[in-house]
């Protein structure tokens, strides 16, 4: 006796049509991001870095019309201004009561450091705008973002607090 293979019916290669739209993919965000680039202008931008927890001795080194660099080496602007305040930090505060001493009075209290400044820096410089983002030499300039920055001389990690183009 003779078995016949029953004829199945039509099968959908579904691994090969998720294959296929993953490559589609890939090919269109390569497409997008190459004509985005394609598109950018060079505009003049001034943005404010703010290094934080500086030591008193360095913060004296940050100075106007020195060159901010990024620790690839790459120019990120030239310094128009530069502020030094006192860090605020805040500490909590224990004291005891001295109606109950018992009781523990425990808040927080705003300080300023004696050992540390907090510097704000303006940099002027000329960046890459694609429509969306501001970019100098591969740091996007966005206000909250933060990177490395150095001088010849002085070296700390800067979070990007302003940023306008200037006309």
């Amino acid at each position: 006796m003779r078995r016949t293979k029953e004829k199945k019916g039509f099968r959908i290669p579904v691994f090969d049509i998720v294959v296929s739209l993953v490559l589609l993919g890939a090919i269109a965000a390569s497409v997008i991001v190459a004509v985005r680039f394609e598109h950018t202008e060079t505009v003049a931008v001034e943005y404010t870095l703010v290094f934080e927890r500086v030591p008193k001795g360095l913060s004296q080194l940050v100075a106007g019309g020195k060159t901010v660099y990024d620790e690839r080496g790459l120019e990120l602007g030239t310094i128009a201004s530069v502020r030094a305040d006192g860090m605020q930090l805040y500490t909590l505060d224990r004291r005891v009561d001295e109606e109950n001493p018992i009781y523990l009075q425990r808040k927080y209290t705003l300080l300023l450091s004696d050992q540390y400044d907090t510097v704000t820096v303006t940099v002027l410089a000329e960046a890459e705008y694609d429509g969306t983002v501001y970019r100098i030499g591969g740091n996007t300039l966005a206000v909250g973002n933060t990177f490395a920055a150095r001088l010849r001389d002085f070296y700390g990690e800067a979070r990007v607090s302003a940023l306008r183009a200037r006309a």
